[in-house]
C-alpha cells in the first residue's frame, strides 16, 4: 500500500502520520497514526487546539458536523466481533432522528420532527388519537412497558400539570412493592383507591 508519511522532528524511530490507499474493493483511503512497521498504532487527533470538524460540509457549525446531503444515516456503530447488530444513526425521509438496525433492516428508535418518541415504530405520530402521542412503544405481537423498582420501593406513574409542589404529581398510579399494593391518587396526590395484596 503506497503511503505518504508525516513525522515529527524528534521521531526518527518511525512514529508518524501515515496516509495512503487502503482498500482495493472500495477504493478507500486511510489516515493512521502508527510506526513504520504498522505493528503499533496510536490515537489520531483532529483539531486538538480548537475548531470544528466537517464531514460532507465545508462549514461545520459544531465540533463534529456530519452532512449526508439528503435523508440518510451519517454514523454507523459496529463491533467486528459481532456477526449482527450494526446500528446507524441519522435523519430519515420524514426528517426524524432515527436509529436503524441493519441486521433487521428496521428502525428501532425514532424522535420525530414534532418531538415524539417511537420505540419499535418509525411513525409515532400515526398513533395519536388525542394529539400528540409523545411516547409510543410498538410491536407486531404482544408489547410490554415496564417500570422496575426495588423489592421494597414504590413504582410511580405520575400525571403532572406543573413543575412545582403537588402539580408535579396531581394524579398518579403507584405500586408499593413492600406491601404488594396498588393505589390511585388524584387532585393533590391524595390516595383515592387501593388494591391490596389480597385483591
Amino acid at each position: 500500500r503506497a503511503a505518504a508519511v508525516i513525522r515529527g522532528s524528534n521521531h526518527d524511530n518511525g512514529y508518524g502520520l501515515y496516509m495512503g490507499y487502503g482498500n482495493s474493493t472500495t477504493d478507500a483511503q486511510y489516515i493512521q497514526g502508527t510506526r513504520a512497521s504498522g505493528t503499533t498504532v496510536f490515537p489520531l487527533l483532529l483539531n486538538p487546539y480548537g475548531g470544528n470538524v466537517g464531514i460532507g460540509t465545508t462549514s461545520p457549525s459544531t465540533k463534529l458536523h456530519v452532512n449526508t446531503g439528503s435523508a440518510g444515516y451519517g454514523l454507523t456503530l459496529a463491533a467486528s466481533s459481532q456477526t449482527s447488530g450494526t446500528y446507524q444513526l441519522g435523519i430519515d425521509s420524514s426528517s426524524n432522528l432515527a436509529i436503524f438496525d441493519t441486521a433487521a433492516s428496521s428502525q428501532r428508535f425514532v424522535i420525530s420532527n414534532q418531538g415524539n418518541v417511537g420505540i419499535g415504530t418509525s411513525s409515532p405520530n400515526s398513533y395519536a388519537f388525542n394529539d400528540p402521542a409523545k411516547l409510543v412503544v410498538a410491536n407486531t405481537g404482544n408489547s410490554t412497558l415496564s417500570i422496575a423498582s426495588g423489592s421494597s420501593s414504590i413504582g410511580y406513574l405520575a400525571f403532572a400539570d406543573g413543575t412545582s409542589g403537588t402539580s408535579r404529581y396531581a394524579g398518579s398510579v403507584q405500586y408499593n412493592h413492600s406491601t404488594n399494593a396498588m393505589s390511585m391518587h388524584t387532585t393533590d396526590g391524595s390516595e383515592r383507591m387501593r388494591i391490596d395484596s389480597s385483591g
